[in-house]
């Protein structure tokens, strides 16, 4: 016998109960549509809120009559993380999505329970529930030490866009629903009569305060450099940029820098791992620019950190952007200019698990378009060292790229080598596809300085 309650006592108790019985950071089982199937998937509760208000009955004028002033229903809807998933997949849910709570099989006592029926249910529940719990460990430890998001959405040139993540922006209220932001000089604010009179009368940028750097087509790329000096309130300070002839060079390094904050502000809202956001002076921030008749929109950009041996700090595109090659882009700019200041580039960790996949697609295909080079097609084998001189990637990178498709070889000595998939007779390289947009060297306006390359180490 197993004292305490039965497992049939406590399933009758868990579907018993309703989501809005459930507490803060309890966990339970909902519906979740997935791939376009219903799926059953552990979530903890992180909030609730109220709906709108729902009448029971009123007569044909809408009028509720005093019988029935008492039955309007209160409903609240729930704002869940999914175990395993990453935290922009937070979303609000109904009650209605709600199975159960999650099973505490720690509230058992198992000592005499018998072990093959034990492992049989736990595998059931296993197979059961989408909950992915060893892969997301990490995920939910980093979930629990940042704040949850704070402004649902943003409202940035001709688009509304659902926000990600928390970001440190300083509001009025501990979250808002709607925030808007001025694409040309990023400041922002809660109120819209506030902000459309900023549009109409303030503002007098044009395009980031930098210069261009890559010109193709419709794009622009700008580097801006952070400030020298940090500001106390990114708020507080006027959204012009003066020209040089209207204001000191320290206003003017300073109004950069509150540029590069704002920046920052707004790129957290889509980057979970990000934690600049004021200490910017020692950064340049290269911003990619989508130009129409009505100026530079800003689509993407990306950071990298002085005398530092990674050639990009954060990237961020728009997600309304998204799907155009941009990321790619910048990705390929990042490393033409490693290989402009003579240094093989890596980008800087923890990856994100968009960026993973966008590195070790972009590494792979450069790997295999430089094996299909003419030079290179009867060369059987090449050194990690060499490759890593030829093409501009870490060898670390191209160590992680070839190893896991059986192209790599460790030779005695510690020298590795990687095998031409073109006559390697075991390969079976799922190739990736080309970017959709590929950086052009020749419209790319930039020579490195000191800066641009790591410090020399005695």
């Amino acid at each position: 016998m197993i004292e305490g309650k039965s497992d049939s006592a406590i399933g009758t108790e868990r579907a018993a109960a309703s989501m809005n019985d459930v507490k803060i950071n309890e966990r339970v089982v909902v519906w979740r549509v997935v791939n376009n199937e219903k799926r059953r998937v552990l979530a903890t509760l992180l909030k609730k809120r109220i709906c709108e208000p729902k009448i029971a009955s009123c007569d044909l004028h809408g009028k509720i009559g005093k019988e029935d002033r008492g039955t309007i229903q209160e409903e609240y809807e729930y704002f869940v993380h999914f175990d395993g998933q990453d935290r922009r997949l937070d979303q609000w849910i109904s009650g209605e999505q709600f199975i159960e709570l999650a099973p505490k099989l720690s509230t058992v006592d198992i000592g005499v329970c018998d072990v093959r029926l034990r492992r049989k249910r736990r595998r059931e529940n296993e197979d059961e529930l989408l909950s992915l719990e060893e892969i997301g460990a990490q995920k939910d430890h980093h979930r629990k030490a940042h704040p949850e998001k704070n402004i649902e959405k943003i409202v940035f040139g001709r688009y509304e866009i659902q926000c990600w993540y928390y970001s440190p922006y300083r509001l009025k209220k501990k979250a808002v629903d709607r925030l808007f932001i001025c694409q040309n000089c990023l400041l922002y604010t809660e109120d819209r009569r506030r902000f459309a009179c900023h549009l109409a009368n303030d503002c007098k940028q044009m395009c980031p305060p930098g210069e261009h750097i890559y010109e193709e087509n419709n794009i622009k790329v700008y580097e801006v450099f952070g400030a020298l000096e940090k500001l106390l309130d990114t708020n507080s300070v006027h959204t012009s940029y003066p020209s040089s002839i209207d204001c000191p060079a320290s206003l003017r390094m300073a109004k950069l820098n509150f540029y590069c904050q704002r920046l920052c502000l707004l790129a957290k809202l889509f980057i979970d791992h990000k934690t600049l956001c004021f200490d910017v002076e020692n950064f340049i921030f290269y911003l990619l620019c989508e130009v129409d008749d009505d100026g530079n929109h800003i689509a993407a950009m990306f950071s990298k950190e002085m005398y530092s041996a990674n050639n990009l700090a954060c990237i961020m595109t728009l997600p309304c952007y998204q799907r155009k090659g941009y990321g790619n882009l910048l990705i390929q700019l990042s490393y033409e200019m490693s290989k402009r200041a003579k240094y093989p580039g890596t980008p800087e960790r923890p990856f994100s698990d968009l960026g993973e996949i966008s590195y070790k697609k972009y590494w792979l295909w450069v790997l295999l378009e430089f094996f299909d080079s003419n030079a290179m097609r009867k060369v059987e084998d090449v050194t990690v060292d060499d490759l890593e001189a030829l093409v501009g990637i870490n060898k670390e990178d191209i160590k992680d790229t070839m190893g896991p498709i059986g192209l790599l070889s460790h030779l005695k000595g510690g020298t590795y080598i990687v095998h031409n998939p073109k006559l390697d007779q075991d390969s079976s390289v799922e190739r990736p596809g080309p970017p959709l947009r590929r950086l052009n060297a020749k419209y790319l306006m930039w020579n490195a300085k000191t800066f641009d390359r790591p410090k020399r180490r005695n």
